[in-house]
């Protein structure tokens, strides 16, 4: 089925709910959380094990929070696509590839403009019949998502083609996303409670730590000098 009039008009059903409740599987770990929808302004809360460690994020389009105690008094971390230390500037491409995607509506896009997908019949996810579908992207379709001064940056992280299935409830809503890349395994997305009345804030300004500020490292035309 050609992919235009399948997700086209799904991107305008998903930005009408506002928000969606969401559980996550993939090769690193396992999660849930909410995703508000606002263009630019979403924003989205995770909870779960990434790589055997409990985690917490709260991803904005300017910053991820990720939960740590490190330093005295705070609960997380900032970090900034846009920070001046040097771990925010190291952390840059990963950020802006986290905060791109996290609107399920930016990833429908990406298919809406993919080759035609492949109708795999209809299943049950959870409590809703869904048709399922399966086709695939190229990985740098992701690219026009990211700001303009970091695309040259993941340019070469975005390589090959990802396998996308895709289970679409009777409301023209997904109910479940899965995307697998080469020589990865599959990561599995099911959103539930579309339309939810749920809010993601930030955490208190006096929780939070940015990260520190590490001298400049000497070049070797200085000789260390």
């Amino acid at each position: 089925m050609a992919a235009g009039p399948l997700f086209g008009d799904m991107v305008k059903r998903i930005e009408s709910r506002r928000a969606v409740h969401f559980s996550s599987q993939g090769p690193t770990g396992t999660g849930s959380g909410d995703i508000v929808i606002d263009g630019a302004k979403s924003r989205l809360s995770f909870s779960g094990d990434q790589n055997g460690e409990s985690t917490e994020l709260r991803v904005f389009g300017d910053s991820v929070y990720i939960s740590d105690t490190s330093q005295p008094g705070r609960k997380w971390l900032r970090l900034s696509a846009t920070g001046g230390d040097q771990l925010s500037a190291m952390m840059a491409p990963v950020v802006a590839v986290i905060t791109a995607s996290l609107n399920p509506a930016n990833q429908v896009r990406l298919y809406a403009g993919a080759a035609p997908f492949m109708t795999v019949g209809t299943e049950r996810v959870g409590d809703r019949q869904t048709t399922h579908y399966k086709g695939s992207i190229q990985a740098a379709a992701m690219l026009p998502l990211l700001p303009a001064e970091l695309q040259a940056q993941v340019r070469d992280r975005l390589t090959g083609s990802v396998a996308v299935e895709v289970w679409i409830d009777q409301d023209g809503l997904p109910a479940r996303i899965s995307s697998t890349k080469p020589g990865e395994g599959p990561t599995v997305t099911t959103y539930t409670r579309w339309g939810q009345d749920v809010d993601v804030t930030r955490p208190a300004e006096d929780e939070v730590a940015d990260p520190p500020r590490l001298p400049p490292q000497p070049s070797a035309s200085t000789g260390g000098h």
